[in-house]
């Protein structure tokens, strides 16, 4: 099977390395599939997939093209912004090219490994789910609801609609202003910040994939790229509580409810340790 392997460098640049004249052979030290555990007496304690570095055969006839795709990835390290490579047609992971050991020249053919950074410890490929302002096309109502005529009860209804997620996803979040404390509610959990305005032209980026990264996970992002840093205005609440803004959204339908007065797209993120083995 074809790993349909290409570098894009943070510049834009996209180099096919498993056709044409740079090749990756099969690549199959990038198929790194281990989890990071550790384990108790009897017990799994922890499991993580952390950033590997790993070495891949890589062959060319095309010094020309070899030396271009080297000054890309020699720029992407030195400039710490890291590339990406794409596979299977839409498996990604950030990565970083950052170095190559050769060991066999014969006229134009060259021959060595490259060493690969990838920084996820994932492959990830994402859905996109967009939600126009006023679009939403049911209304849900929750909370509690007395049975009888009191003037008073703890319901309340919200404007929105259905989506099916396809497995266990991340979300990424964008809303787009102009709006005011935005908010979107998928099944159970609320994705909120507070004290914030959105102005028109500019987004406010929620990104779970870049938790740890001060300053991104959370990014009011205005009209010409200027960034500002959100964090600190989420809506609190750790996992499971029903407003933790990072929640996985489970596998199925789900519905879904936000302000109509602003648009919001909703990235599915699904996971993967090592891209399909068949498709």
């Amino acid at each position: 099977m074809r790993f349909d392997l290409k570098y894009k460098a943070s510049t834009g640049e996209v180099f096919e390395l498993d056709s044409g004249d740079l090749h990756t052979q099969k690549a199959i030290d990038l198929r790194v599939g281990a989890w990071d555990i550790d384990l108790g007496a009897h017990s799994l304690l922890n499991a993580q997939r952390l950033a590997k570095t790993v070495k891949t055969d890589f062959v060319t006839r095309n010094r020309e093209l070899m030396e271009q795709f080297r000054i890309v990835c020699d720029r992407d390290v030195r400039e710490k912004t890291c590339g990406e490579l794409i596979a299977c047609g839409d498996w990604k992971q950030r990565a970083y090219i950052t170095g190559f050991d050769t060991s066999k020249v014969d006229g134009d053919y060259v021959e060595g490994k490259l060493t690969v950074v990838l920084l996820d410890g994932v492959w990830r490929k994402t859905k996109v789910h967009e939600l126009l302002s006023r679009s939403g096309d049911q209304t849900s109502e929750y909370g509690l609801n007395y049975p009888h005529d009191y003037p008073f009860d703890f319901a309340y209804t919200q404007i929105g609609t259905n989506i099916t997620f396809g497995t266990d996803a991340l979300v990424r979040i964008t809303f787009w202003g102009a709006c005011k404390n935005p908010y979107i509610q998928i099944g159970t959990n609320i994705y909120a910040v507070e004290n914030v305005d959105v102005p028109s032209g500019a987004r406010l980026v929620v990104d779970p994939t870049r938790i740890g990264e001060i300053g991104h996970s959370i990014e009011l992002i205005g009209e010409f790229g200027q960034s500002e840093n959100k964090f600190a205005n989420r809506r609190r609440g750790a996992k499971g509580s029903g407003s933790y803004i990072f929640e996985r959204v489970p596998r199925g339908p789900q519905t879904i409810a936000w302000g109509q007065s602003y648009g919001v797209t909703l990235e599915e993120i699904q996971e993967r340790s090592e891209p399909p083995w068949s498709l």
